[in-house]
């Protein structure tokens, strides 16, 4: 299974709380693709889908180093994800040590 790390989210950024979803993701960099937002319940939420950039396979030079006539292989690509998502209401349970404003899964 591929790792899955979830952050808590700065409520401000450069001093101000973001406009959209989207300020949390350098979007102009790097050009994902965009889903949403989704609202289910007390949550907004935005997938953002990125490709990246080809290279070859990690196999590549263990296969290499037994058959030097395949020098052709093709490439292979990463494929990331984050998904964004903001509550509505912040839970007013004193007992957990953050409470939950705006999160980041990536995966």
């Amino acid at each position: 299974m591929p790792p899955f790390t979830c952050y808590r989210l700065h409520e401000t950024l450069h001093g101000r709380p973001p406009a959209d979803l989207d300020d949390y993701v350098d979007i102009d960099e790097h050009d994902p693709d965009v889903y949403g937002p989704v609202t289910q319940g007390d949550f907004e939420a935005k997938l953002y889908v990125n490709l990246g950039p080809p290279h070859p396979p990690i196999w590549a030079g263990f296969v290499l180093s037994g058959f030097n006539d395949a020098s052709n292989l093709p490439r292979t690509s990463s494929v990331g994800a984050a998904i964004i998502i903001k509550l509505s209401s912040v839970p007013k349970d004193t007992s957990s040590p953050l409470p939950l404003a705006t999160l980041a899964a990536s995966f």
